[in-house]
């Protein structure tokens, strides 16, 4: 079997799926095309066994446009198991003597190589990532584990059937403190569990099935906390791209927050976040990380039942993404903040890719974060780096940034967002003006402010170019930018640029320093200027409007 036949393979299940099932450790194709892989009879007969499977799933796939080939192969299971106990690998099984949890790990064995096999990208889900397609459980299965929750001691307080006949129409429901809830039907229950778990793994970039195994036991044990109305650890999740850390796989940004390199192309369930990426240093490395972060919940009450299917449900669905997507925003923008405040990235480091949270039986469907990042660079940070980021990121979380929050908001939009230069550096000014500025000499109040704030940071600008910068933000608000004398040079285009970093880099040395002082953050804007200033309030003779009178020195 040559290269080009099994790179067909390789397209429809992925090389993480083969690798398990032909009990092969190395990459399948070799790097120069010439090359074939020498597989043994045994593996060859597996090969070929695939190539039937496959071809007879594109059959069915063909006749009903809304399957993949994952759906079909999904069933496969045990066979996959056998085939890679005939390449001479073995199977690991973990056994419990609860019989519920038992069941689920036996489950998850079987499933594991279906699990491995990669999504086809269609039209009606290429808005999400990770798995797409739901495995399929047979009906006598579903009534087996009706029946073990229902004779789950602990389970059981979060099942709806209450009498002997135990109907496929039972459920599984639980809301916690943190508002996220989770309604699962009984015929659901093992696809939820095993692709929750799975989910997990991939998010870990631990997703053995020894891993898979373990994580089974996990979300049973949290399960039953949950029954039982004590606290468990619930983990949002979010991927990143953009980042990668250097000379280390993870980094605790906090005692719950986990940065974790991506560091496989094959990963399952991180499409949309990985890159090959390049950059003057470092030459092809693949770029991506997941964040995750632990919080500490509990089951809200016993006799909260969570409406089942009704009309309202999606609506319940999106408030619970709105409010993980809200949680994991800020932090990732308060991560992005560290790292532009301490390492002074310009442009913007990385970006979200998707969100998700790991509640037991939770949906297995993480949301996808559109892309309005202007432009994307690469940032690789080692150690020294992350030290750095983390003591600005516990900077951040010691105070109350509702008070410099419109001018991170626009710090980041003019980092992150903005495709038009100008655009970019209208909202750096408004970071100026939302941390000094007063409706008594606006401009003076916030070009002599600045001035004063950056004379405490390593930022050395005078005043004379601090008048000049905001005179021509007034000349963009009045329509005419390009007629500043700014712009009177042979490459004006060129000189907007470096405009727009000057203005982005005062804001973050005036951010850097305002943090830092406790007395002037918990000020208003006005108050900050009087604070810092001490003006003078004088009246203009001709209309008798008020207006600040600075000293010479300021």
């Amino acid at each position: 079997m040559n290269n080009q036949e099994i790179g067909l393979i390789l397209s429809k299940v992925g090389e993480k799926f083969l690798q398990y099932v032909l009990n092969c450790n190395e990459p399948i194709l070799q790097l120069r095309n010439d090359e074939n892989y020498q597989f043994n009879p045994i593996q060859l007969h597996v090969l070929n066994e695939l190539c039937r499977l496959i071809t007879e799933s594109e059959v069915t796939v063909s006749q009903n446009p809304n399957f993949t080939i994952k759906h079909f192969l999904f069933k496969y299971g045990n066979v996959f198991n056998e085939m890679r106990r005939s390449c001479g690998g073995n199977i690991i099984h973990k056994n419990d003597s609860n019989s519920l949890l038992n069941y689920l790990l036996k489950k998850g064995t079987e499933y594991y190589p279906s699990l491995l096999i990669i999504d086809e990208i269609k039209w009606f889900n290429s808005d999400q990532t990770g798995i797409q397609n739901y495995p399929f459980i047979f009906p006598q299965d579903a009534n087996i584990v009706a029946k073990l929750l229902f004779e789950d001691s602990d389970l059981n307080r979060l099942f709806s059937e209450d009498q002997e006949y135990v109907s496929l129409q039972a459920h599984v429901n639980y809301k916690l403190n943190n508002d996220i809830s989770v309604f699962c039907w009984s015929w659901q229950f093992t696809s939820s569990f095993i692709l929750r778990s799975f989910q997990n793994c991939c998010y870990r970039v631990k997703y053995n099935l020894t891993n898979l195994l373990d994580d089974i036991e996990n979300q049973y044990i949290r399960l039953k906390a949950i029954a039982n109305n004590e606290e468990i650890e619930v983990s949002y999740f979010c991927g990143v791209y953009g980042l990668r850390l250097e000379g280390i796989e993870e980094y605790n940004l906090s005692d719950n927050i986990i940065i974790r390199n991506i560091n496989e192309v094959n990963n399952p369930c991180i499409q949309h976040t990985i890159s090959i990426s390049s950059s003057d240093v470092y030459s092809k490395v693949i770029t991506g990380c997941t964040l995750e972060y632990r919080v500490t919940t509990a089951h809200f009450n016993t006799n909260i039942i969570v409406d089942n299917q009704d009309s309202k449900e999606s609506d319940k669905v999106e408030d619970i993404f709105n409010q993980a997507n809200h949680i994991l925003e800020d932090l990732v923008n308060k991560i992005a903040i560290s790292t532009v405040i301490s390492t002074r990235a310009l442009p913007a480091p990385f970006k979200s890719t998707f969100i998700d949270q790991d509640a037991p039986l939770s949906m297995h469907h993480p949301r996808i974060i559109p892309n309005n990042s202007a432009g994307m660079g690469v940032s690789i940070l080692d150690m020294e780096a992350l030290n750095k980021i983390k003591n600005w990121f516990v900077k951040l979380g010691s105070i109350d940034l509702s008070y410099i929050s419109l001018a991170l908001r626009r710090l980041l939009a003019s980092l992150y967002n903005r495709i038009d230069p100008i655009d970019s550096i209208l909202d750096a000014f408004i970071a100026w003006e939302s941390m000094f500025n007063s409706p008594i000499s606006t401009t003076k109040s916030v070009v002599n402010s600045i001035a004063e704030i950056l004379k405490r940071s390593d930022t050395k600008v005078s005043k004379t170019v601090l008048i000049n910068l905001y005179d021509f933000r007034s000349s963009i608000v009045h329509g005419n930018p390009l007629k500043h004398d700014l712009l009177n040079c042979k490459n004006p285009l060129q000189k907007i640029e470096s405009i727009k970093t000057q203005v982005i880099e005062i804001a973050i040395a005036v951010l850097e320093e305002l943090i830092q002082d406790k007395v002037l953050l918990y000020l208003s804007p006005q108050e900050r200027v009087v604070s810092l200033l001490a003006p003078t309030i004088v009246y203009c003779e001709n209309c008798q409007t008020k207006k600040y009178n600075f000293s010479s020195s300021q």
